[in-house]
């Protein structure tokens, strides 16, 4: 197939995938957070079908009071994402009903560092001189000091109401590999308007839901900083910690069985011989070094991030828990 025609191709398929005939309406409403109820701005896109199939639809800005809605044509499966600068992002499985509103509430969990965030070095949009400038290549120079990219290098039209998974340098066969350093590419048609730069907001999220910023025009990246949420002294206790798993495990980890959510599911760890991800003996100091350090770089797909940036008496406090269960 001639380049011109792959392309035409590319772009009229994802037309005709969301364009489909639809039955009925659907809207998801939320209210994004931190663990201190302050209210946080951001972009939320969602995938259609299962959540991490990297197969993007609508999404939209997520204005300062934390608020977004987002209405789909039909009723089914969603992955909502979530992101902030700062803070890690946040996936989530949707069910939404036709003629229905889902409301969510998602707490987002400050990242204790931005060295393992992935890096925007540059951006560009490059007309396709081949094709008398009828598509536009969106393209963004990315690297990761931990070199454990996954397949969110994403762009968001606020225009359209649009996100897309941008394509890497080499084909990627299965989503759960490490993604490469290097140029990603998206094209775009621009044959009936020219592409609007102010429109395009741009975000990466890594295997450890590392994030960068929110990159929206003039798409000049900016150094990362640290977000600090203060919280209240809270008592070193089982019940706190059942509080902290809510806030920081739920999201990947089962309490109450073993099966598998995003990480493995956590009942009865204590009980068992080894850890489910790095194989090491249970104890104590295991679990924590585990919780202090994240997931080991072998471990393929979505990974632990870590939270060594917890007060040791939240950590203590996860662990009495963890002990319950």
């Amino acid at each position: 197939m001639r380049r011109s025609n792959l392309v035409a191709s590319i772009i009229v398929s994802g037309a005709l995938l969301w364009g489909a005939e639809a039955k009925g309406e659907a809207t998801l409403a939320g209210t994004v957070k931190n663990a201190a109820g302050q209210p946080l701005p951001g972009l939320a896109l969602m995938e259609i079908g299962e959540l991490h199939g990297n197969v993007w639809g609508p999404g939209t800005l997520v204005d300062e009071r934390g608020e977004f809605k987002i209405e789909v044509p039909k009723g089914g499966q969603y992955g909502l994402h979530v992101y902030s600068g700062g803070y890690l992002y946040h996936p989530e499985a949707v069910l939404l009903e036709e003629g229905k509103t889902v409301r969510v509430t998602v707490t987002l969990i400050p990242e204790g560092t931005r060295a393992n965030d992935p890096i925007i070095k540059r951006l560009g949009f490059f007309p396709w001189e081949g094709n008398q400038g009828k598509t536009t290549y969106v393209k963004l120079d990315v690297a990761d000091p931990n070199d454990d990219l996954g397949p969110q290098v994403l762009a968001f039209n606020a225009r359209t109401g649009r996100g897309y998974a941008l394509d890497p340098p080499r084909q990627v066969r299965n989503l759960k590999e490490d993604f490469p350093q290097g140029v990603y590419q998206l094209p775009v048609d621009t044959s009936k308007a020219p592409i609007e730069p102010k429109d395009w907001y741009f975000v990466i999220a890594d295997h450890q839901c590392n994030t960068t910023d929110i990159l929206s025009y003039p798409h000049q990246p900016q150094p990362p900083r640290v977000v600090r949420v203060i919280m209240g002294a809270r008592p070193v206790s089982a019940d706190t910690g059942r509080d902290l798993f809510q806030l920081y495990c739920t999201r990947c980890h089962y309490s109450d069985r073993t099966d598998t959510k995003t990480g493995p599911g956590l009942r009865g760890l204590f009980g068992r011989e080894t850890l489910p991800s790095s194989n090491t003996p249970v104890s104590e100091d295991n679990v924590k070094h585990q919780i202090f350090t994240g997931s080991r770089p072998e471990v393929k797909g979505d990974r632990m991030p870590p939270f060594g940036h917890l007060p040791p008496g939240d950590i203590q406090s996860l662990l009495l828990f963890l002990r319950t269960l």
